[in-house]
């Protein structure tokens, strides 16, 4: 996801590449009779098979919350991403208000999808655009063949993408071959929010093994949302389905003795405890995990793993 959110940001510049055109086209203004627009969840927009990841990302909660930009901060450390928002005064925390990312792959997000929602004026992002192609690779226009989306196609983190721009404030990173059928399908769409309710972060990973060790091999498709807390704490959720209640028990076994390994004197000590209240349960095929950290756990951990790879984590707000 913090690949995808910097290159949310640099979608949403290159697309403004001929602000006035990017705007009429993306209103509608051109057009004699404005199409009927149908309401469309983010998730449907992109048609990625199969779609093995999906992740999506809230910002008001993380803005909200106390150690919100700290979390951030630890999620956007990686050199690409940086580098992607080097220079263009974009922040994602600020001027990001949901993003949904999927795709075929874990690992390599070039067959993946993005659609983001900003809160930026048009002003700035021309402002930011110029930033950008003092730097960025060679773009060009994209001819998609429809009214009220605007696209250029730019090698970005390493890979051919198309990035359109639906409206003012919506942008939608494909691969280059699904541009013209995205570009169709936001023509007609008034899409919507994928946020569930007061979650701040939600993803979902088929055959999760394969990605992350540490999760049991029987898990077949697992699922994992956090939620913000006014104390300052989250509480962080994961389910994973199995074949059969069986495999399910197995793996919550496998589960605690990972904790159990982890949950040394030393980690205890440094992060104030905070696998402590971890807690895992088998619900039929399922297994549930529930982890609650407090606020000063969340300062602590955070604290120490900004040291630990170089990263200038923010003070808390709280």
């Amino acid at each position: 996801m913090t690949r995808w959110l910097a290159l949310a940001s640099v979608a949403l510049l290159a697309c403004g590449a001929s602000p006035s055109e990017a705007r009429s086209a993306a209103d509608g203004s051109s057009a004699s009779h404005p199409p009927v627009l149908v309401d469309r969840k983010a998730e449907d927009v992109v048609a990625i098979t199969p779609k093995n990841v999906e992740l999506t990302a809230s910002m008001p909660p993380l803005r909200a919350h106390p150690v919100g930009r700290q979390i951030l901060a630890m999620l956007l450390a990686a050199p690409g991403v940086r580098d992607a928002l080097s220079g263009t005064g974009v922040d994602p925390l600020r001027d990001i208000d949901w993003a949904y990312a999927s795709g075929t792959s874990f690992r390599d997000d070039s067959t993946g999808a993005l659609v983001a929602h900003f809160a930026l004026d048009d002003d700035r992002v021309d402002g930011a655009f110029e930033a950008l192609m003092k730097r960025a690779p060679t773009t060009a226009p994209l001819d998609l063949g429809v009214q009220r989306v605007h696209g250029v196609t730019a090698n970005l983190a390493g890979a051919d993408r198309a990035l359109l721009r639906a409206a003012p404030s919506l942008v939608v990173v494909v691969p280059p071959p699904l541009a013209k059928a995205t570009a169709s399908t936001l023509a007609t769409s008034r899409v919507l929010s994928p946020v569930r309710g007061d979650e701040a972060l939600r993803g979902a990973l088929v055959d999760p093994h394969t990605a992350l060790a540490q999760i049991p091999s029987a898990v077949q498709r697992a699922r994992a949302w956090v939620i913000t807390k006014p104390d300052g704490g989250l509480d962080v959720f994961g389910e994973g389905d199995c074949a059969d209640a069986s495999a399910a028990g197995a793996a919550a076994d496998e589960l605690r003795a990972l904790v159990h390994r982890y949950n040394g004197f030393l980690v205890r000590l440094a992060s104030r405890g905070i696998l402590d209240s971890v807690e895992i349960a088998v619900d039929g095929s399922t297994v549930k995990v529930h982890l609650a950290p407090t606020y000063e756990q969340l300062e602590a951990v955070l604290t120490l793993a900004g040291a630990a790879l170089g990263v200038d984590v923010p003070p808390p707000a709280k």
